[in-house]
């Protein structure tokens, strides 16, 4: 037989800027005063970017990075010519489809040298974006602004194999409100989030939890008149989206039921007109990324911890101004790439995946630490461990308050370890992780709590 020791560590941890860091990988032909506005990756060594040249911009392009880690600009299409390029999403190598300004969809399955529109809405329509799931590739959508103006029925499309088929929704919104570039979220078959502005309203987001049978919408704080960001775990409830526009502030929001509600979460310390313009969920992991193309703060901020605490990265001493950021995980690490303003490309080379399914169960403050029984118990193969974290250190208050580092581990019988669940600073609060045992033999474990001085170990059994 075997054991599992799920052991918490609480260690004193300041917010520091990550390891991680971002490296200049290529620079594009600044005499043609080209830049790359939209990002999209697939592989370690494979990403799609659109963007603009001339000045100024009067003409869309395409780069694509293929291994050896080569980046090179696509032949350019007719359609480049007469219309601006909005959006961008590819599923590997050869397929991929991007949007235009002037509502009309493309799509190659030859790596970018050739391309045939498959929509054309016409009209007022705008293609804001494209999205896959990051979990399932043969599942996105897409959505156009209303072809017949503000206050008709917007098109979403919807693919479940990969796009050789779509589905089309007409859902009318809000009136006097239009789609937002850039601004949406697929998880699944059955949730989708876009984001919605207007020049002097409220920032609202629209979304669909079956598949676009029906269709929501709601406000988040007020912070300016637009919505732009937004994107969601694979569980459908904890989610972050940002906002800005006529304010000299910004904002992350927050919501942890899946879009319904949400409340101001992190302040942005940037200018107005430039708000977040990117913000990414590792799948599988508690790792987020986000950046902004401002000039007054850290260009990209990255959390560990589903959102808890951010730190600032370093891009070129934050002389670069970031227009978006994509990532791809393989196994434990993550590798990023970033546009900037001036047509560079900085990428993140094997930053560490923070491979946890801890979330929060309960936003209530606990009085004090506290390990409760798993369940199921028995259980086959996975398991869930309820934790409470309370606002203070043990056994005296720590000045000024908080908690520190929570890392919780698994072990087997003879004290070897197993996995690392969480490693992460976490707010007070009630915890919930998930140990999947389905690598393991059936037999008797243990699961330890260490939070400070505090330390509980309580038994479980796994029995297939």
């Amino acid at each position: 037989m075997k054991k599992i020791i799920l052991t918490l560590l609480i260690i004193h941890c300041t917010l520091l800027i990550a390891n991680a860091q971002w490296i200049f990988d290529y620079q594009i032909n600044t005499g043609n005063f080209e830049k790359l506005d939209y990002l999209c990756t697939v592989d370690t060594l494979s990403v799609w970017g659109i963007g603009t040249l001339g000045f100024p911009p009067d003409t869309s392009l395409v780069y694509k990075m293929k291994p050896p880690g080569i980046w090179y600009k696509l032949p350019m299409q007719d359609f480049m010519y007469s219309t601006r390029i909005t959006c961008i999403a590819a599923i590997d190598t050869s397929k991929a489809w991007v949007g235009t300004y002037d509502g009309r969809i493309f799509v190659t399955t030859d790596g970018g040298y050739n391309w045939e529109m498959i929509f054309n809405f016409g009209g007022s329509s705008f293609i804001n974006d494209i999205k896959f799931s990051k979990t399932n590739k043969l599942i996105g959508y897409a959505n156009s602004d209303p072809p017949n103006g503000t206050g008709t029925p917007f098109k979403i499309l919807k693919t479940t194999n990969g796009g050789f088929n779509w589905a089309i929704f007409s859902p009318t919104f809000t009136n006097n409100y239009y789609g937002m570039q850039a601004s949406s979220c697929v998880t699944d078959e059955n949730h989708y989030w876009m984001g919605l502005s207007y020049g002097n309203g409220i920032p609202r987001l629209a979304f669909t939890t079956n598949g676009g049978v029906n269709w929501l919408e709601r406000t988040v704080p007020y912070v300016g008149n637009y919505l732009w960001p937004i994107e969601f775990t694979a569980t459908n409830e904890l989610g972050f989206c940002s906002s800005s526009g006529a304010t000299p502030t910004a904002y992350l929001h927050k919501t942890t039921d899946g879009g319904f509600n949400w409340s101001n979460y992190f302040l942005l310390p940037i200018e107005s007109g430039q708000p977040v313009n990117s913000l990414n969920w590792i799948e599988g992991t508690s790792n987020w990324y986000f950046s902004s193309s401002s000039i007054s703060m850290d260009a990209i901020y990255k959390s560990t911890n589903n959102g808890l605490n951010w730190s600032p990265m370093i891009i070129n001493n934050n002389s670069d101004q970031v227009n978006h950021l994509s990532f791809v995980r393989k196994n434990n690490r993550i590798w990023g790439y970033a546009a900037t303003q001036n047509g560079k490309i900085y990428k993140l080379v094997r930053d560490t995946a923070n491979l946890t399914s801890v979330i929060i169960a309960n936003n209530s403050i606990p009085e004090k630490y506290s390990l409760n029984q798993n369940y199921p118990n028995p259980f086959n193969p996975t398991t869930k461990i309820r934790f409470e974290i309370p606002s203070y250190g043990f056994p005296l208050a720590r000045p000024g308050g908080g908690n520190d580092k929570v890392v919780l581990k698994v072990y087997d019988i003879l004290g070897k370890e197993i996995a690392t669940l969480v490693n992460e600073q976490l707010q007070p609060g009630t915890y919930e992780a998930t140990f999947d045992a389905g690598n393991l033999p059936s037999g008797i474990y243990f699961y330890q709590l260490r939070a400070g001085e505090y330390i509980e170990t309580k038994k479980l059994v796994l029995l297939k």
